[in-house]
């Protein structure tokens, strides 16, 4: 499934503590947007907070799989996977890293 298109942030779950932040806990809005050439933009409280490249690959995890991986250039790596066509989950190639999970909005 493509990434082309705007996604809203819902959840964040894991980190050293496995908190689980909600834009209601954090007291921000966050959305991920990607264009058909290769550039990412990340919104805070829909304001440009971000702007960089990014690619899909196929390489090694951390957990001893080969999936599919966003690279963002000042981000860590993640791992992307669609349980369905509206939602976007992203799985830091990190240990200890965050899931973060989006909704599709556009």
């Amino acid at each position: 499934m493509p990434l082309f298109g705007f996604w809203y942030w819902v959840q964040s779950v894991g980190g050293i503590a496995g908190i689980t932040q909600t834009p209601a806990t954090v007291g921000y809005t966050r959305i991920f947007a990607f264009d058909g050439i290769g550039n990412f933009y990340e919104f805070r409280n829909n304001v440009l907070l971000n702007r960089a490249r990014y690619r899909v690959v196929t390489k090694p995890t951390i957990f001893g799989t080969t999936s599919q991986v966003l690279e963002v250039t000042g981000y860590p790596d993640m791992i992307v996977s669609f349980p369905n066509f509206r939602t976007m989950v992203l799985t830091e190639n990190v240990f200890d890293g965050f899931t973060l999970t989006f909704i599709r909005i556009f």
